[in-house]
C-alpha cells in the first residue's frame, strides 16, 4: 500500500525547518530518509515513535501522519 505523507511533510517543515534536519535528528542518511518519504521503504515502528516525540505528533495522530493512503485519481 501506498501511503500519502504530505501531512507529514509539512510537520517536519513547521517543527524543524527542513527535511534534511529531521532526517539528521532520525539518524537517516539522506538515501534512507529519501526511500521512506517516497514509498519505497516503508516505515519502522520504533521510527514512528520517535518521529511523533521528535515532532510532537500525539500518538492518537499517528494514522494521520503515517498510514494515510494515497489516492491518486486514475485517469484513463
Amino acid at each position: 500500500m501506498i501511503f500519502n505523507y504530505s501531512k507529514l511533510r509539512g510537520r517536519i517543515r513547521e517543527k524543524l525547518g527542513s527535511e534534511k534536519e529531521y532526517g539528521k535528528q532520525m539518524g537517516f542518511s539522506s538515501y534512507t530518509l529519501s526511500k521512506r518519504l517516497n514509498n519505497e521503504l516503508p516505515f519502522k515502528a520504533p521510527e514512528i515513535y520517535k518521529s511523533c516525540i521528535l515532532l510532537g505528533i500525539p500518538l492518537d495522530d499517528v494514522k494521520n501522519y503515517f498510514f494515510t493512503p494515497d489516492v491518486r485519481e486514475n485517469k484513463t
